[in-house]
């Protein structure tokens, strides 16, 4: 009710709806919600949008990247699957989804107050995300040595994931807005303790990379030094010392360093294995037709471990799209990170931008993204939104220039008598 006071509320809204639907309704049961909750939010995004811009359809380089890319799976899953089933129709849908956010997020950071406003729908669909998911698993929240996180969209491993990317945009708004400061933090906390009884790892990893965005900003600042560390003090020791917490995640976390530095004292971690056995497996196969790939799960026809996909963005797309296929995926990750350190003059821009790619980068090492919710695709969408902010500032600011020069020649105005002007 309160962001429908605003100016502009459809694209909060519309947000907040793409985001719930995602993170929660995106099941076998609740197909048809999904659809419904993710296509209204559409609409208000495209609606509002097509009305402010007379209905004029800018093309920028977002747009193309998320066609370009797009079009490749759509090409390679329609022509050349080698395994399996290519849902075209969902990839399309996703696509469409994406660029409703990156709108979404072109309008959201247009101001100086950015943060707080862009951080709000996430927020919000945080809390509702949580209580769902509370609600929907209350038997397994009490049951020992359960993951919870199923009964919503993907699996636990989903679930977890989605809930940290979120959780970097509450970290976001403790530390950059002025209201509320401890809601935030309680929602923060709460959402960081969910998201660990996924016992998925990958929640550990976007656990500290959430923490260390926070410790950018308390630079100098000794006391909220010391809190966040006292914070993190207290999860860890959660984590390993509270027997509820260990039998989830904190023995997964034990067996995964055991396995990975050789340590005899630890149970053996399958999955640890299997993972890597894998990723292992995938470059080897990916060497088959290494320039464009074997086709759309290429790596799910010759492997041999059972699995249809080999849960590593990177190997994944080697073995599909080949190396070309690779760069055209990932380049803009990395020249995104260059523009953002070396361009984006708004440092709350600069920490949050980057913070979420690089945590998107590590990610793909642990999960296959790319054909996955949009959600993993805010990242890069918030970083081509923040780089078109700077590009449109530098050219009015060019324009400005330029008329101050063409009234200074022409009519001899010194520059004080051109800016009163």
């Amino acid at each position: 009710m309160n962001i429908t006071k605003k100016k502009d509320w459809q694209y909060s809204g519309g947000l907040i709806i793409i985001i719930i639907a995602n993170i929660c309704f995106y099941t076998l049961k609740t197909m048809n919600l999904y659809l419904i909750l993710s296509a209204l939010g559409m609409l208000l995004i495209f609606g509002k949008a097509l009305i402010q811009n007379n209905f004029v359809v800018r093309i920028d380089r977002c747009v193309m990247y998320l066609t370009l890319i797009y079009t490749m799976f759509t090409v390679y899953g329609c022509f050349f699957l080698r395994f399996g089933e290519y849902n075209w129709d969902k990839m399309l849908y996703t696509y469409f989804l994406n660029i409703a956010i990156y709108t979404t997020f072109c309008h959201l950071i247009k101001n100086d107050d950015w943060p707080q406003k862009l951080v709000l729908p996430f927020t919000i669909a945080t809390i509702f995300s949580v209580v769902y998911l509370v609600v929907v698993e209350k038997n397994n929240l009490i049951a020992d040595n359960v993951r919870i996180g199923d009964s919503l969209s993907g699996n636990v491993n989903t679930v977890g994931v989605c809930l940290g990317i979120l959780s970097f945009f509450l970290a976001f708004g403790y530390c950059t807005g002025t209201k509320r400061k401890t809601a935030l933090i309680v929602l923060y906390i709460v959402t960081i303790l969910i998201m660990l009884l996924t016992g998925s790892k990958k929640t550990i990893v976007l656990l500290f990379l959430g923490l260390i965005l926070i410790m950018q900003y308390s630079s100098g600042k000794t006391f909220k030094l010391i809190m966040i560390i006292t914070v993190v003090g207290l999860i860890i020791y959660a984590i390993f010392a509270v027997p509820y917490f260990y039998n989830i995640i904190g023995f997964r976390i034990v067996d995964f360093f055991g396995n990975f530095f050789h340590l005899k004292t630890v149970e053996y971690s399958y999955s640890t294995e299997s993972r890597m056995n894998m990723i292992s497996e995938g470059f080897r196969i990916f060497l088959n037709h290494p320039v464009f790939g074997g086709g759309e799960k290429y790596f799910g026809l010759l492997t041999k471990s059972g699995f249809s996909y080999s849960h590593c963005n990177y190997t994944e797309m080697l073995c599909n799209f080949g190396i070309i296929g690779t760069l055209v995926f990932y380049v803009p990750y990395f020249t995104n990170i260059h523009k953002l350190k070396k361009n984006c003059k708004e440092i709350d821009g600069r920490r949050i931008g980057i913070s979420l790619l690089i945590a998107s980068l590590i990610l793909g090492w642990m999960m296959v993204i790319y054909s996955d919710l949009c959600i993993n695709y805010i990242p890069i969408i918030l970083s081509y939104a923040l780089l078109r902010k700077q590009d449109l500032q530098k050219y009015s600011n060019k324009k400005i220039n330029c008329l101050n020069t063409y009234l200074t020649n022409k009519y001899k105005y010194s520059k004080f008598e051109v800016k009163c002007r």
